[in-house]
């Protein structure tokens, strides 16, 4: 039960996309914490900027939040991922050029959304973390379980998402079909 870390650049205004195959250990929901699949922040983390994907104690459902220090937006869905078993997520996060969206998906379709998102500046990260944040580093806050082919994209200021939702629904009926084959997906 650790936590992981890389160095990365601060993610500008434009389309940055996350497509990852994720199992949490069990199917009894976390008790008492969300647990953090993975968030980019700033080290220093005083600034409040960041976007994290985590799972949420209560429901076990997944939630997708971007922060630029003074606004938060959230994508999430109650529904109960926190199964043992393998599922698909992904997310679009788009600012600027006038279309600014927060898309969660969860096993090839949109689960949620913010259709029109207040946190438009930029998120100073330095930092992606894995199973875990840096606001307060503990096991209690891992999260406890697999993720397997990460996949995280920034395009880059003004330009748009790298993965679309016809992109997104294809990884996970192309993952999926191998599993019904008796064929790792990974």
């Amino acid at each position: 039960d650790g936590y992981y870390t890389a160095t990365v650049s601060n993610i500008s205004n434009g389309g940055m996309s996350s497509s990852m195959w994720l199992k949490s250990e069990s199917a009894t929901n976390p008790a008492t914490n969300d647990e953090m699949i993975w968030s980019m922040m700033d080290v220093a983390g005083a600034s409040g900027e960041h976007i994290l994907l985590q799972f949420l104690h209560t429901s076990g459902g997944i939630q997708l939040a971007r922060s630029d220090g003074s606004v938060q937006d959230l994508a999430s869905t109650t529904t109960d991922f926190y199964d043992g078993k393998w599922h698909h997520v992904a997310f679009m996060s788009q600012v600027g050029g006038g279309n600014s969206f927060l898309e969660l998906y969860v096993d090839g379709v949109k689960v949620g959304e913010d259709a029109s998102i207040g946190a438009t500046g930029a998120v100073a990260s330095d930092r992606l973390y894995l199973f875990n944040t840096l606001d307060t580093p503990t096991a209690a806050k891992n999260f406890h379980g697999t993720l397997d082919e990460l996949y995280i994209q920034e395009a880059g200021a003004g330009l748009p998402c790298a993965l679309t939702a016809g992109a997104i629904a294809k990884i996970h009926a192309e993952g999926r079909k191998k599993l019904a084959m008796g064929t790792p997906v990974f």
